[in-house]
């Protein structure tokens, strides 16, 4: 079975999400087998997108992960472009 989880954030500024997608951008590569990511900003919007071939339970607690892992990065990178303006 095949899942996609799409994330759209919008943003206040198109600068600030293409600074979140440039510092998320590489861990992109390293993603456990049968999973694919890929971020691109629309506008001032982020848009991540996580595919996924679940084949079996713990692949879905992997996807689970994967996901929040991304909103704990995103959430650090807004923090730390927060406090360098």
């Amino acid at each position: 079975m095949r899942f996609s989880v799409i994330i759209n954030l919008g943003l206040d500024d198109v600068d600030t999400a293409k600074a979140v997608s440039n510092a998320l951008r590489p861990d992109d590569n390293d993603v456990p087998e049968g999973f694919s990511l890929r971020n691109y900003v629309i506008n001032n919007s982020l848009i991540y997108v996580v595919d996924a071939v679940i084949d079996n339970s713990k692949k879905i607690l992997t996807l689970n992960n994967v996901v929040d892992d991304i909103l704990r990065h995103i959430i650090l990178a807004l923090s730390s472009i927060k406090a360098s303006r």
